[in-house]
């Protein structure tokens, strides 16, 4: 069957969209696996090869501007900014309350972590992380959804746009 009809442009742009929601929920679902990850005190290595790592702290300090930084194997080893959360979670765990502070999407092996207000006064926050299995798959699964939805619906326009620019006019 060959689209010639102008439906087919909406079935391509239904294609385009829905996709793109779909790829969205999917990438989405990926914080699920940030809130099911298993906390430990961030005092002790993690690690976290093919993983991400997430820091929580048990008391939000919004009003000061705590930093924390990273880095994969021993000590001397080169220390990263931690990229700050980019959305508010929390999750609870034996009654206490942790929201993400901070995001690693590539951790590495032994994954040490700091954090620290940069005013330098006394912290009364305790800092945990957690290894998150499979946080990027699911990231670049949703983007791929998108995507390749985006590329067939994009292909079925030019081939309805194609169809009906070389179909033969009938004359009366």
């Amino acid at each position: 069957m060959r689209p010639v009809k102008t439906g087919w442009y909406l079935v391509a742009i239904v294609l385009i969209f829905g996709g793109w929601m779909v790829g969205v929920a999917t990438a989405g679902t990926s914080w699920n696996l940030v809130r099911e990850a298993t906390l430990q005190p961030s005092t002790s290595p993690v690690d976290a090869p093919n993983r991400s790592v997430a820091v929580f702290t048990d008391v939000p300090q919004t009003d000061r501007d705590v930093r924390c930084r990273y880095r994969n194997g021993p000590k001397g080893s080169e220390s990263k900014q931690v990229d700050d959360a980019s959305l508010t979670l929390t999750v609870t765990r034996d009654g206490t309350v942790w929201t993400l502070i901070g995001f690693v999407p590539d951790g590495g092996k032994d994954v040490q972590v700091a954090c620290a207000p940069k005013d330098r006064a006394t912290d009364p926050a305790t800092y945990a992380v957690a290894a998150v299995e499979g946080f990027t798959d699911r990231q670049r699964l949703g983007l791929g959804i998108g995507i390749l939805s985006s590329l067939a619906g994009f292909a079925l326009a030019g081939w309805t746009w194609w169809c009906r620019r070389s179909r033969p006019t009938v004359e009366s």
